[in-house]
């Protein structure tokens, strides 16, 4: 289901030259089990809806000896994301997403996304799961209008053989800061720079091909919104960090229960190295 995109298209206007973009796809009522790597469900386009779906187990690239796998075929060590997506206008709405081995729903960048009502658990046996939630725009940097509410994510692994790392995650910066060697055309961010000092980027965008510190991007007069979100037992229950907020960054109603104590070295020490300024419940 991974339509087209014009990633040459900076305002993400589709509407203008529909030749370049796919619309109007649907995926409802859909049922998928035991991905072995890579994603479950990759998504992308214009106006195009994921609901009301379930995905059952997805990659195992994270166990260590004496944990019971959850998808026990022999195949450990392959990751793979719950629903993969990008593009603009899109929805993703209560769905469900069951032991995700690297990310339950992530979300590559565009504008007026909604990630609304999901559901995301990892259970005892998953040993993976990154984030419940992400919002990692290494493509679109503009992601005016996104509103991420309503979605609930439950972590029940113990701490040796499971846990979600991250349960809701807005920004990239938790992979090596944000940092990239070729930047795509539709990103923002610290253009052919890439160092320890985080320097909100205030609209910049990175040049095509070069070096750059990937940040989220909201214009002036616009806004974004973290509202009516329950985290249970992820290491951090939300983590945000990189984003270049001009207009509005609005975050209500969230509730985080139960913290665990975090196995993730890039939670205590960064990535490779690597620490960041995050908030972090």
């Amino acid at each position: 289901m991974a339509g087209a995109v014009d990633w040459e298209d900076y305002g993400q206007n589709y509407s203008s030259h529909p030749d370049k973009w796919i619309t109007g796809l649907i995926v409802e009522n859909v049922t998928i089990r035991n991905v072995e790597c890579g994603t479950a469900l990759g998504f992308s386009g214009a106006e195009s809806t994921v609901w009301n779906s379930i995905i059952d187990t997805a990659g195992e690239h994270t166990h260590v000896d004496g944990c019971i796998p959850t998808d026990p075929d022999g195949n450990l060590y392959f990751w793979s994301d719950g629903i993969t997506f990008d593009g603009v206008k899109m929805t993703i709405e209560d769905n469900t997403v069951i032991n995700a081995s690297d990310i339950g729903i992530v979300f590559f960048g565009g504008k007026n996304v909604r990630i609304v009502g999901n559901t995301i658990i990892s259970q005892n046996g998953n040993y993976g799961a990154f984030a419940g939630i992400a919002v990692h725009p290494w493509g679109f940097g503009d992601i005016s209008g996104m509103d991420v509410s309503r979605n609930t994510v439950i972590s029940t692994s113990n701490q040796r053989c499971g846990g979600i790392h991250a349960g809701i995650n807005i920004g990239s910066h938790m992979w090596d800061k944000g940092c990239v060697g070729d930047a795509q055309s539709g990103t923002n961010g610290n253009a052919n720079s890439c160092t320890e000092m985080l320097t909100i980027p205030e609209g910049g965008r990175c040049e095509i091909g070069k070096p750059c510190q990937i940040w989220r991007y909201v214009p002036k007069e616009e806004m974004i919104s973290l509202k009516d979100n329950l985290v249970r037992g992820a290491h951090i229950n939300y983590l945000i960090g990189g984003v270049d907020v001009q207009g509005t960054f609005e975050v209500s109603g969230n509730v985080s229960e139960a913290p665990q104590d975090t196995c993730w070295i890039s939670a205590s020490e960064g990535y490779e190295g690597r620490t960041w300024a995050l908030w972090i419940l």
